[in-house]
């Protein structure tokens, strides 16, 4: 789950951090939205951090566990031993809660198909403009970075990012 820091007060969830930094330093990056607008923007941010979220956890922790554990940081005699520990109980509870949230009850392709449906909607929706709802950056736009530059940066090679790149898998 995101959180933050600001001055010695910890907040925590996307939507709360939102509305904290909003509140703190008087920006509201949705307010060229008018009521549609801002409603699309819920609903769309929802299926990113709802749906899209857990086709990348997947693919993260599950399919390219090894490569994860490559780019786990743990110095000591014993790190290699603490980073399989640690990427392995990160599995493990990565899989049940994917169950319980749904997407983990189908097969390794069809939840890339649905990763694939959801980059597919938000290339859709981007069109030609520069920022999903319009000419200036909302928080939609700050979500979908956020969850595409872990595929980019944390996934070099997987099925995520040769999508974003744009070549089919």
């Amino acid at each position: 789950m995101p959180w933050i820091e600001y001055n010695h007060t910890r907040v925590s969830g996307t939507e709360f951090i939102i509305d904290f930094l909003e509140e703190k330093l008087g920006v509201n990056l949705n307010k060229n939205l008018n009521p549609h607008e801002r409603a699309i923007s819920r609903a769309v941010t929802k299926m990113v951090e709802e749906h899209f979220y857990w086709t990348l956890a997947y693919c993260q922790w599950v399919d390219n566990l090894h490569e994860t554990q490559k780019m786990i940081s743990i110095p000591g005699p014993f790190s290699d031993l603490l980073k399989w520990i640690l990427c392995h109980l990160t599995k493990g509870i990565v899989k049940r809660e994917m169950y319980g949230q749904g997407i983990g009850r189908f097969s390794e392709e069809e939840i890339y198909k649905l990763m694939e449906k959801d980059m597919r909607s938000l290339a859709g929706l981007l069109g030609d403009k520069k920022y999903i709802m319009g000419p200036k950056f909302s928080t939609l736009d700050a979500t979908i970075f956020g969850h595409l530059a872990q595929a980019m940066w944390t996934l070099p090679g997987t099925r995520p990012e040769q999508l974003i790149k744009g070549n089919k898998f």
